[in-house]
């Protein structure tokens, strides 16, 4: 069974609020993590291959649990502050290894990304922690959003694992 992961976001700073709450799982974990938009052994020529789809990949085998939180500052809109964080587990170190070492193929896209939302370049990015908890990577994407203020919201968005 999967492991109950949580993101707590009681303790946000004031004007923060959580906007999502959400579990991706291993299929939607494999398509973030697969490199270069690959269709994951999917003719799309062919509409009998949906039946031979890969739901997984290398990277994605193993997942244990996750939790994905999106918070927010302000309203919506032009430059509005936001902060993901994903956290996941995996059923051993290797498998959490695997995950982590393909992540970090996509995180200077992520980063770029995050940069183009962003006010300014050094409020934006992208982190990736692994080996803080055994068998658990940690996914952080932000934009707009100063350093302060990134402290204080990884702070407060605290995992918590059963």
């Amino acid at each position: 069974d999967p492991v109950a992961i949580s993101i707590d976001t009681a303790g946000l700073p004031a004007g923060w609020s959580a906007l999502r709450q959400d579990v991706l799982g291993e299929l939607m974990l494999a398509t973030v993590a697969t490199v270069g938009g690959a269709t994951r052994g999917l003719d799309l020529a062919d509409p009998a291959a949906a039946f031979a789809i890969e739901y997984t990949s290398e990277v994605a085998s193993g997942w244990g649990g996750d939790a994905l939180v999106l918070v927010g500052e302000g309203q919506a809109g032009e430059k509005a502050g936001r902060l993901l964080r994903l956290a996941t587990a995996w059923d051993s170190v290797r498998e959490a290894g695997e995950f982590y070492g393909g992540m970090q193929a996509i995180l200077p896209a992520m980063r770029m990304a995050a940069e183009a939302l962003s006010d300014r370049a050094r409020n934006a990015g992208a982190e990736l922690v692994y080996g803080e908890r055994e068998n658990v990577v940690v996914l952080t994407v932000w934009h707009s959003v100063d350093r302060r203020d990134r402290g204080k919201l990884e702070q407060a968005l605290a995992v918590r694992l059963p």
